[in-house]
């Protein structure tokens, strides 16, 4: 071989190595100095303050001319907190009540009908009474004097029936009529029914002796006359015992509503001599 070839040759084999040398960056007769790994290139670590190549296991804290690859994704933010609670929305319900449908304007009153009603939706066809709602305006509870006026010693027979209807919107029904003493004192009676349901602030009977009223739970006793009252259940009746004297005397019943609010009721007024 000539020189020349022989020349090249080392040439070649030298560039070569230099290039191997330069890719493994540790051919280098003098290793760059370091105080830690961050002071090497890629691929280096600090050993004995020389800068040597890594191993396989050896994996450093090398950061320089690295750059950071962090995970380039959002970091979840989620709470893991299902959206939907699943809670109750808190719907109130409606309520719903029973709108306490009435028949007729009649009110339920826990449970058991009574003769109350409401004014806005009750109506009432108003009877032959409707006019006589005031005591002085009375009807006829007989259209003669019962008793003995005249030369009568004992009364004549006396029984009459009245049916009517107490409307709300009534202050009473009055009837009336003049007794008069007889020889021998006698009885009459006069009886109120009303219906079952009707309790007992719902209807009354006001009794007026000329004109004065007498409670039940009073009655009365004078030279004139003895009365007494029971009240039992739907009923109240009224006794009278008219005794002798030389006067006559004006008597009166009325069908009463409610002493508060309004009442409806149909009634019998009964009276009789004993």
């Amino acid at each position: 071989m000539s020189t020349r070839l022989r020349t090249n040759a080392a040439t070649s084999a030298a560039t070569a190595l230099l290039l191997t040398c330069l890719a493994a960056s540790g051919c280098s007769d003098n290793p760059q100095a370091c105080s830690t790994s961050d002071d090497c290139f890629s691929g280096e670590t600090c050993v004995a303050g020389r800068c040597q190549p890594q191993t396989g296991t050896d994996t450093g804290n090398n950061t320089q001319n690295n750059s950071p690859n962090p995970d380039a994704s959002s970091p979840d933010t989620s709470t893991g907190d299902d959206a939907s609670t699943g809670e109750d929305s808190g719907g109130q319900d409606s309520g719903g009540q029973d709108s306490g449908g009435q028949d007729s304007g009649r009110q339920d009153s826990g449970g058991d009908e009574t003769c109350a009603v409401d004014p806005f939706t009750v109506t009432c066809e108003n009877d032959d009474n409707y006019d006589n709602d005031e005591w002085i305006d009375a009807d006829e509870f007989k259209d003669t004097t019962l008793g003995c006026y005249g030369s009568l010693e004992q009364p004549e027979d006396w029984s009459t029936t009245i049916n009517g209807t107490m409307c709300y919107d009534e202050e009473g029904d009055y009837f009336g009529m003049n007794i008069a003493p007889c020889d021998a004192q006698f009885r009459m009676q006069v009886k109120l029914t009303v219906p079952e349901m009707c309790i007992d602030s719902e209807w009354g009977l006001d009794v007026r002796v000329g004109g004065a009223s007498v409670p039940c739970d009073e009655g009365r006793d004078d030279q004139y006359r003895s009365m007494q009252c029971v009240r039992d259940g739907n009923t109240e009746t009224w006794t009278i015992i008219v005794k002798n004297s030389n006067s006559i005397w004006s008597f009166k019943a009325g069908v009463l509503g409610a002493s508060e609010g309004e009442s409806q009721f149909d009634y019998t007024l009964e009276g009789k001599v004993l």
